[in-house]
């Protein structure tokens, strides 16, 4: 009985939490967050991918990104998704 009575509570609650897209646009970082490239200042970037060194300090939430516009490739504090 307590078994049924939890699973009925996770159910109802389930129904009430709004549902979560998972569409690739809701997983990129909303543009108001990500950070300027150093070089050429635009704003125009994207998560970058991970190598070795990227991903012992992604614990610290420092994270690669890359300028669309220069090209140019740097890492900065960011608390987007992971």
């Amino acid at each position: 009985m307590p078994i049924q009575r939890a699973v009925a509570a996770m159910k109802q609650k389930e129904k009430t939490e709004a549902p979560v897209e998972n569409a690739p646009s809701d997983m990129m970082p909303d543009a108001s967050t990500l950070p300027r490239c150093p070089n050429c200042g635009w704003q125009n970037v994207r998560l970058s991918k991970s190598n070795g060194l990227d991903r012992v300090i992604a614990a610290l939430r420092i994270k690669p990104f890359r300028c669309r516009s220069c090209g140019h490739r740097f890492r900065r504090f960011y608390r987007g998704p992971t």
